[in-house]
């Protein structure tokens, strides 16, 4: 199982190498979701990434979105929206 970084710790892993695709929680320990985001967008504009909010609004997915992010997800994930969504940004990396 992957530990959770905080949103300094994930910025400093994309610096350090690249991801294809992001799983990002708008709460985070230290950096917020959004900031982590506008920190990873400048450091690698091509990684995708996916908002997870567990906020009973999608203000924050939507404000991610804003941001640079492909899409949203609430809180609790059901899977085949996962497994969409992650399709989705798969399919962005390779161009179709």
């Amino acid at each position: 199982m992957r530990r959770r970084f905080h949103g300094e710790e994930a910025v400093e892993k994309i610096k350090e190498r690249k991801f294809d695709i992001v799983l990002l929680d708008m709460k985070l320990p230290g950096m917020d979701g959004n900031n982590t985001l506008i920190e990873i967008k400048k450091i690698r504009a091509d990684t995708q990434v996916i908002i997870l909010t567990g906020h009973a609004s999608a203000n924050e997915g939507l404000e991610g979105m804003k941001n640079g992010a492909m899409d949203y997800l609430m809180k609790p994930v059901e899977f085949e929206s996962l497994y969409e969504k992650l399709q989705k940004a798969v399919n962005t990396i390779k161009g179709s």
